[in-house]
């Protein structure tokens, strides 16, 4: 892939793939709708998906992402779907989907996080509703309780054992996925012995 290679121009907005350069306006843009990624989460998704990156720019300033996370045949994900205010309502959000769409469109199933903002759009290009996610904040607590020795940190040689529960699970291969994740919150990974574990994420 070609840094510089552009994909389209329409209507004054040309499109290509995010690269890493274009990381602090992605940012820009994820404060503006408030959401909660921090840089770490740019670079991974694109050293992972590089080629579901896309962006629009008017000009040199960024005004829309998104990102196609390719998990082979069975699964994929869109994700980072922004679009700066004063330019939604003009098609390029549609046209960002509608090309992470195209990027994965040999995967039986596509799924997205959709917020009340981009409902209307993804219902309009088929997708429907399967659950509700719920955010919740809480408190930061400096003491947990004595687990008594059950709950161990998940540690790198642990790492395929919980990888071998987590495909059929999940329905696809996210070892790479979980795997980073993993090299950067490694204080936040967990796991029983019976098999269940959890990761988190700074952020």
């Amino acid at each position: 892939m070609k840094e510089s290679k552009s994909l389209t121009v329409q209507n004054d907005i040309r499109y290509r793939w995010l690269t890493p350069r274009d990381i602090p306006s992605a940012m820009r843009l994820k404060t503006i709708a408030g959401w909660n990624q921090i840089e770490k989460d740019w670079i991974r998704v694109l050293e992972l998906w590089p080629e579901g990156c896309r962006a629009a720019f008017q000009g040199e300033r960024l005004v829309g992402t998104t990102a196609a996370l390719d998990f082979g045949r069975d699964w994929a994900w869109i994700s980072m779907v922004l679009v700066v205010p004063e330019f939604r309502s003009q098609g390029i959000g549609r046209r960002l989907v509608e090309s992470a769409v195209e990027q994965v469109r040999g995967c039986t199933r596509i799924g997205l996080d959709a917020s009340p903002a981009g409902e209307k759009l993804y219902r309009s290009l088929g997708f429907k509703e399967q659950f509700n996610i719920h955010r919740l904040v809480g408190p930061a607590a400096n003491v947990w309780p004595d687990l008594d020795g059950t709950v161990h940190p998940l540690l790198a040689r642990d790492f395929p054992a919980r990888c071998a529960i987590d495909g059929p699970i999940f329905g696809a291969d996210r070892d790479s996925l979980l795997a980073s994740l993993l090299k950067d919150g490694s204080e936040l990974a967990w796991y029983l012995p019976g098999g269940a574990f959890c990761l988190g994420r700074p952020g």
